[in-house]
């Protein structure tokens, strides 16, 4: 078996085609003059659509996402702040910390790339598909008052639970309502139990 053959079968899984990719071993027995050339063109054609595919879902998660812009590390200025560990910024921006479980809080003053820092670890988030969601913490919080007037709060907490990674922006430096941090609580409470306790929350003044 060529290895051509063999990526072209671990093609047909990707793409679920089970009929396929169950039955050409014996297609390709009975076809005793194919040709390398057609494998390798068989293979190149297949992983075109497992990469039209991902780009697809890759550009629904970041719209999925709903990120308040486009802000990436490329043009961030370190420099700017004197007291924030770079390598540490770049290392958990590879996503151990949502394989770990864990948490991240930005805290500083107003301009210090809070925000920023929090949109570009959504991005690089989605990056490595994961599901992410992007919130100001006040537009959430109106966002659950109003679905708790819908009859619908104990979906969306549910569905805001399920999501690989939740981002908070503006989180302690605004007054809730006792309703409002009540529902904020029992989402940080289900994710904690379902252990999808990633989180990242930047707050200030």
């Amino acid at each position: 078996m060529t290895r051509e053959f063999k990526s072209l079968k671990q093609c047909f899984d990707r793409l679920r085609l089970k009929t396929v990719a169950e039955n050409w071993d014996t297609i390709a027995t009975e076809m005793t003059n194919i040709s390398q050339d057609t494998e390798e063109f068989l293979v190149r054609l297949l992983k075109a659509e497992i990469d039209r595919r991902d780009t697809n879902l890759q550009n629904r998660r970041l719209v999925s996402a709903k990120f308040s812009g486009c802000k990436t590390i490329e043009n961030f200025d370190f420099n700017e702040i004197k007291s924030l560990d770079k390598n540490l910024i770049l290392q958990l921006r590879e996503g151990s910390y949502i394989q770990e479980n864990m948490n991240i809080m930005f805290v500083g003053d107003i301009g210090t790339g809070k925000t920023h820092l929090s949109i570009d670890f959504g991005l690089q988030a989605c990056r490595l598909k994961y599901s992410v969601k992007f919130y100001k913490a006040i537009d959430l919080a109106n966002i659950l008052l109003e679905q708790a007037n819908h009859n619908n709060i104990q979906n969306y907490i549910s569905y805001l639970s399920k999501i690989d990674l939740l981002i908070l922006d503006g989180f302690a430096s605004i007054p809730f309502s006792k309703m409002a941090a009540d529902y904020l609580f029992q989402i940080i409470e289900n994710r904690y139990e379902k252990k999808i306790n990633n989180s990242i929350n930047q707050c200030g003044s």
